[in-house]
């Protein structure tokens, strides 16, 4: 027998509601890293939005980021839980992803403001139930021990 990670992490069963959301969301992804790279080969945005069927404003929004020098679409834990429900990767795929990913915690900043971090991924998809209390286990006893930033009081 050999030793498997995910051998305690079955594959979940998705609602129609989970994979739709996790479908609308990985073709937006999809989509502007497709513009971007298409945009980066030195295509204008109106062929851009042409080939890849998506509106101007959406080729030219993604321009606009190139032109700050902007990272399109960060691949992020979210997306990694949202290629596992519609079986692009495999559980094990997602959890080996998971387990070394660099986590960064949120804060809060000032009165009504907060700090996104990456670990607010995990959380958000142990909500959304497209990951597993077990799989929502072992990836908090990883990241339990790891350092958070302290609240931010004045903006």
């Amino acid at each position: 027998m050999t030793d498997n990670p995910t051998s305690n992490h079955p594959d979940p069963t998705f609602t129609q509601e989970q994979l739709d959301t996790a479908n609308r969301q990985l073709h937006m992804i999809d989509s502007d890293r497709e513009i971007a790279r298409l945009l980066r080969e030195g295509l204008d945005p109106q062929t851009v939005a042409e080939r890849t069927g998506e509106k101007l404003i959406e080729a030219l929004s993604v321009q606009h980021e190139l032109e700050e020098g902007k990272e399109i679409r960060p691949v992020t834990p979210k997306e990694i839980g949202y290629r596992r429900a519609t079986g692009q990767i495999s559980t094990e795929e997602m959890m080996q992803q998971l387990r070394t990913w660099p986590y960064t915690f949120g804060r809060v900043m000032g009165y009504d403001g907060y700090d996104r971090g990456s670990w607010d991924d995990i959380i958000s998809m142990h909500i959304g139930d497209f990951i597993t209390d077990a799989e929502y286990a072992e990836l908090r006893a990883i990241t339990d021990p790891m350092p958070r930033p302290e609240d931010v009081d004045d903006v």
